[in-house]
């Protein structure tokens, strides 16, 4: 199963508090305005932050690594530890041949590698603990991503005054099998001068064992050999490697949300059919860019900006080598839903044309007329077709928008199946249609083996620890939302409040049956 963590959240946008675990398939329910897509804009905000530390920085030269420096008081103590100098030349043996036994240039699956030496590690505590890691780059993010002018506008507003406010979020990671305790980091949003203030907390240091997820590149272990082999090292050498290892442990603990996300909006049917324009109006402007006036308000949200962008992409050929299974669920989805495919053309301005053309049709309808299901659904294919990859996390809202509720139940199925191929959910949603749907593929696993050959759609089935429903409830005092998490109940159903609405309905009908028979 995909590794989960939590996030906390207080005095964030709508929500008063929440705390959610971000499971193979999480669904956010609740009413409207509540914060559902806040918390799901603020996790899409993350995974592009950690998801950005990466082990091999981008271009050809493996000289920096993006969001992190080590500064020079680090690099002074380094360099006086002798301790630390042999634990380094140790473990370059151990890895060394550790590499030349399992025959990899890198991702050492073969065989496990050597954990860093702790002489080594407790070089990197110092700066992975620094209240200034990760705060620029957290900052602009979320700016980017709510499109807002200043992360202080994030805060809940509150009915007091006098005091200046402030917003909590907290990263929890569990214990990961390579390590000796989890971490947690945290990010503080103030009102005023001091705006975002964070850092990482560990429990204690641990011997860090390299595993299948984080791999080792060759010529990190050759710099390493050079570097302990020298006499003379300069600061720049020491500063890389440092640097390096300290990405490394940082992956390691934050390898649940250290994974590329991406994010599907409301209005998708809106985006689709209007694409043409917008790429039209590119087109356009290209030949005029030039100075604009400053506004301190984006032109569009950061996840909008995303959306827009990738569609664009789409046509690169670098981005169609998905594997099968993720093809196989887009065409899954043209099967049992859209009784068509949607397909990608490249025009001769170079961005992509997308179309849709009916079961047994020999032409093809631009999407600006095809139907709302069609446009609402066709980005979920083209991104499983040609964008998301195992171990990405899907943040998808409100997927029952222009679907019929017999669409919706189908349409969560297809989403059970692309949780068991590898892709992380997160799904928003006002629909008492996919809640049903999805708490039978919960239940349908509870069947004994034996008894499933015997029912319907038994292929669509998650266990009950892959899921987690979390509900947004309003609240008058502190005005906000609290965000708990919602188990099935006895009878086997998420208590999502619908039924409540279903009740009031019928009261109503009933009385007005009522007053209509005593007056006919």
């Amino acid at each position: 199963m995909q590794a989960s963590y939590r996030l906390e959240v207080s005095n964030f946008g709508p929500i008063v508090e929440a705390g959610v675990e971000l499971r193979p398939l999480t669904v956010f329910v609740g009413p409207s305005n509540t914060g559902k897509s806040y918390l799901a804009t603020l996790i899409y905000a993350l995974h592009r932050c950690f998801g950005s530390i990466t082990l091999e920085p981008p271009g050809l030269s493996p000289q920096r690594f993006r969001h992190w420096s080590v500064d020079y008081p680090y690099i002074e103590k380094f360099r006086r530890d002798t301790a630390a100098w042999q634990g380094l030349k140790d473990w370059v043996t151990g890895i060394t041949e550790t590499i030349e036994t399992s025959g990899k240039d890198r991702h050492g699956d073969a065989s496990p590698l050597p954990p860093l030496p702790p002489e080594l590690s407790s070089h990197l505590y110092p700066v992975l603990k620094s209240t200034s890691l990760f705060n620029h780059l957290i900052e602009s993010e979320l700016r980017r991503c709510f499109g807002a002018s200043a992360v202080d506008v994030l805060i809940r507003q509150r009915n007091t005054t006098g005091k200046d406010g402030e917003a909590a979020i907290s990263v929890i990671c569990p214990k990961q099998a390579s390590m000796d305790a989890g971490a947690r980091f945290h990010l503080f949003l103030k009102e005023g001068r001091s705006k975002i203030n964070g850092g990482v907390e560990v429990a204690s240091p641990v011997s860090l064992t390299l595993d299948d997820n984080l791999g080792l590149p060759r010529w990190v272990v050759e710099s390493v050999a050079h570097l302990v082999n020298e006499r003379e090292v300069s600061d720049e050498q020491i500063k890389r490697v440092l640097e390096y290892f300290t990405v490394l442990l940082f992956q390691s603990w934050f390898h649940p949300i250290n994974r590329i996300a991406y994010y599907l909006p409301a209005d998708r049917t809106g985006i689709m059919h209007s694409h043409q324009v917008v790429v039209s109006t590119l087109v356009q402007n290209a030949a005029t860019a030039g100075r604009r006036p400053a506004t301190d308000s984006p032109a569009l949200s950061g996840v909008l900006a995303d959306f827009l962008g990738q569609l664009i992409e789409m046509s690169n050929p670098r981005n169609g080598h998905n594997p099968d299974s993720f093809k196989k669920s887009a065409t899954s989805i043209e099967s049992a839903i859209l009784k068509g495919a949607v397909r990608l053309q490249e025009a001769e301005t170079g961005y992509p044309v997308f179309t849709y053309r009916p079961r047994r049709w020999k032409t093809d309808l631009p999407l600006m007329r095809v139907s709302s299901m069609v446009a609402e659904l066709a980005p979920v294919v083209l991104y499983l077709r040609y964008v998301v990859q195992a171990g990405n996390t899907l943040i998808i809202e409100e997927p029952e928008a222009h679907l019929h509720p017999a669409m919706q139940a189908e349409f969560t199925r297809q989403l059970a199946l692309l949780v068991r191929a590898g892709v992380k959910l997160v799904v928003t949603t006002h629909s008492e249609w996919i809640l049903e749907e999805l708490a039978n593929i919960v239940r349908r696993s509870e069947i004994p083996a034996s008894d499933r050959k015997e029912i319907p759609r038994q292929e669509f089935s998650l266990k009950a620890e892959q899921v987690g429903v979390w509900l947004f409830e309003p609240q008058r005092r502190p005005q906000g939302s609290v965000v708990k998490e919602i188990p099935l109940d006895t009878s086997g159903l998420y208590p999502t409040r619908f039924d409540e609405v279903a009740l009031t309905l019928h009261n109503d009908w009933a009385d007005i049956s009522s007053m209509v028979g005593d007056n006919a």
